[in-house]
């Protein structure tokens, strides 16, 4: 089936995960709207606990169940439905033209198959080669994401390698079938800035190598202007804010985007205190009512503590779920 915008690889329309613990039930991720166009990266981006992951998690098939569940919404690759109810998750999807590439790569890798049987193991399964032409196979790979002696590594365990070198190993093995579509969650989060450095890169050149799409998880802001077209700002398990990365950047409507652009260190602050967003996302089971943000936000008015503000469509092709900040703010500039 043709999607219905030919232009959108993946669409996630009104997405609503409810999770199941002993006898309560909430709601991590409610209501999001989030799209990829082919070619296109898109940052998804918040705090810990803002449901990221968990959307991630839902596009991939990988929920925990019968903990969690698809409690309301689609998600549509290529026009093909991937919540449909209680139906097993389409074949021929995950793996092949949907990859993901997990947090931390340590506790991702088998830590008693080699690198080589790893990466083959997809190969085989999906593309049905032997043992001999995996293995090649799966040699190039290695000299693609920029491993040094692919051959010898072939044979080394994940714990004989470095994290940069473990996280290109998993790039390695999202990228072994030729996805369409790559989502990638915090990839660089447990390495140094200068292994983050050349992660990045290496997406980046891989994206354009291939024509991938790639939908990019992470908490910082900082990573936005270096790898994405399009940002979309979760909080409380909502899309908050969506927009042109470069327009994000320069001038975010959500109070909490500007947050945490706030929060992001750089020349200019040199000796200054680093902004902070005073408290915690709040737990699913335990969201204000009316707005999540508003114990939080400077700019809470009265009517913020009482109802749910709807994500409001802006100029530019940007949207916000702020009453306040779209009157003062967008309505005047957005259109700029």
């Amino acid at each position: 089936m043709a999607s219905a915008n030919p232009g959108v690889l993946l669409a996630v329309e009104g997405l609503t995960v409810r999770f199941r613990r002993e006898q309560e039930s909430f709601h991590a991720v409610e209501g999001l709207d989030l799209t990829v166009r082919r070619g296109e990266t898109v940052c998804l981006v918040g705090e810990s606990g803002c449901g990221k992951t968990v959307t991630a998690l839902s596009v991939m098939g990988l929920l925990p169940r019968p903990a969690a569940e698809i409690a309301n919404g689609r998600i549509r690759f290529d026009g093909i439905d991937l919540a449909a109810g209680a139906a097993d998750y389409p074949p021929g999807i995950r793996g092949r033209r949907l990859a993901m590439v997990f947090q931390e790569p340590l506790t991702s890798l088998n830590p008693v198959l080699s690198i080589g049987d790893q990466i083959a193991e997809g190969l085989s399964f999906h593309q049905g080669l032997c043992a001999r032409r995996a293995r090649e196979r799966a040699c190039e790979l290695l000299a693609e994401v920029g491993l040094s002696r692919p051959e010898q590594r072939l044979s080394d365990y994940p714990h004989r390698l470095s994290g940069g070198e473990r996280q290109r190993v998993m790039i390695a093995i999202a990228l072994a079938c030729g996805p369409e579509l790559l989502i990638a969650d915090e990839p660089t989060t447990a390495l140094d800035v200068t292994v983050q450095a050349q992660i990045l890169r290496l997406l980046r050149a891989l994206k354009e190598k291939r024509d991938l799409s790639m939908l990019y998880i992470t908490h910082d802001l900082g990573v936005v202007s270096r790898i994405a077209e399009r940002v979309a700002v979760m909080y409380a398990g909502e899309g908050v804010e969506t927009g042109p990365a470069e327009e994000i950047l320069r001038r975010p409507l959500h109070p909490y985007s500007a947050a945490l652009l706030d929060a992001l260190p750089g020349r200019g602050k040199r000796g200054r205190r680093l902004a902070a967003v005073p408290g915690a996302v709040p737990h699913p089971a335990a969201r204000p009512p009316g707005c999540a943000f508003h114990p939080r936000c400077p700019y809470a008015e009265p009517a913020c503590r009482r109802e749910r503000p709807a994500l409001i469509p802006l100029p530019r092709a940007r949207a916000v779920r702020c009453p306040v900040t779209a009157a003062t703010l967008g309505g005047k500039d957005a259109g700029r």
